[in-house]
């Protein structure tokens, strides 16, 4: 995983608390966990951080991806992607960004042995920030 990549994800799991999300979906033994973890995190992305993004930014993250960073089928990636009735293009692409950097956050959040051998854990600091 690219050191950006690694870097904007560690600001995003960190300031919004997503590892806290996870391990409590986690707990609750909820069906679906990956699912519902990644439509919220898709969610919380596309109206905060990544709203207010440049293009130029969201190709730069888009370009950034290696293979096999986003575990997710076309299916997966497409399904909730808009187009608008204006054809909004700035809309899609940060629809797109949003839940590619939601799949990457839900594999660096993923234990051990369950990860991408390529991907890197994610790792909260003492003072609450990633390592």
């Amino acid at each position: 995983m690219r050191e950006y990549i690694v870097n904007l994800t560690n600001n995003l799991i960190g300031r919004n608390r997503f590892d806290h999300f996870l391990s409590m979906i986690n707990s609750n033994q909820k069906a679906f966990v990956r699912r519902e973890f990644v439509e919220h995190v898709r969610y919380e992305l596309e109206v905060g951080e990544v709203a207010n993004m440049s293009p130029e930014t969201l190709g730069r993250i888009m370009g950034s991806f290696e293979f096999r960073e986003v575990a997710a089928s076309k299916e997966e990636l497409l399904c909730n992607l808009s187009f608008g009735a204006t054809c909004d293009c700035k809309r899609l692409l940060r629809g797109l960004v949003s839940v590619c950097l939601a799949y990457a956050i839900y594999g660096r959040l993923q234990p051990d042995e369950t990860r991408n051998e390529t991907t890197p854990a994610y790792c909260r600091n003492k003072k609450g920030g990633a390592q």
